[in-house]
């Protein structure tokens, strides 16, 4: 077995079912690797699950994000940082927003090609990194579309 395969780290991922049949969806990367940056990317995580239960949207949830990014690396006295790909699909619509901390756009699965989610045009800043508020974007999906998170590695 290879070292790096011990190595802890700080990707997450989380699913949130609403009671109106929508689904919020994280997916995130702190930087590093060890038990820093997996406890802080539980952290996360549970932060964010927290956030859309109680029905936060998705601009405040980042700004949280972010601020919690911030007391974790004060705390832990580390220089982490963390991308984020947020989003929310209404399934009443097909209406999927995105707010994206540094994180690669989504792609978009459609009859087995790949397609950059275009209603994502910027990249913004990292969590813990961030000093202002993230924008959202929509997008409307068609029934045949699937949601994929792009591998940026």
């Amino acid at each position: 077995m290879h070292e790096d395969r011990l190595l802890l780290g700080g990707d997450f991922y989380g699913v949130v079912p609403q009671d109106d049949a929508s689904v919020d969806i994280v997916i995130g990367d702190v930087s590093g690797h060890g038990s820093t940056a997996a406890a802080v990317g539980t952290t996360l995580r549970a932060a964010w699950r927290g956030l859309m239960m109680a029905g936060t949207d998705l601009e405040t949830a980042v700004a949280a994000l972010n601020q919690l990014m911030h007391v974790e690396r004060r705390r832990n006295d580390v220089d982490l940082f963390t991308t984020a790909c947020l989003a929310h699909i209404d399934s009443s619509t097909g209406a999927v927003s995105f707010v994206l901390a540094g994180h690669p756009p989504p792609l978009l699965l459609i009859d087995g090609e790949r397609h950059h989610a275009e209603a994502v045009r910027h990249r913004r800043e990292r969590l813990g990194a961030m000093r202002r508020n993230v924008g959202r974007e929509q997008e409307h999906l068609v029934e045949s579309e699937r949601l994929a998170s792009h591998g940026g590695r």
